[in-house]
């Protein structure tokens, strides 16, 4: 059958949301220029390049033209660099 997996699906609603929140973060810096919303803004974005990152894997590796083992450890950095931005945000001042 062709067509996208329920996975891919998943992905790509989850980079849409995580780019909603990124654009509606960057609204709210605008208007209170915290720092703290730097960081978040900067999570979401990470969180939308994850989608990114997952959507393009999944279609290139369903080709066969691309190493699925040389490209596992890109999302486990960008969770890393998520939750360290999540971090910062809430124990800044």
């Amino acid at each position: 059958m062709v067509g996208i997996d329920l996975e891919a699906l998943v992905s790509i609603a989850s980079f849409v949301l995580a780019f909603f929140l990124f654009a509606l973060s960057v609204v709210a810096y605008r208007r209170n220029r915290r720092s703290r919303l730097l960081f978040v803004m900067a999570a979401f974005f990470l969180f939308a390049v994850k989608g990114i990152v997952f959507t393009l894997n999944e279609i290139y590796f369903e080709a066969g033209s691309l190493n699925r083992v040389s490209y596992e450890w890109v999302p486990l950095l960008l969770d890393f660099g998520i939750l360290i931005l999540i971090f910062v945000g809430l124990i800044k001042k």
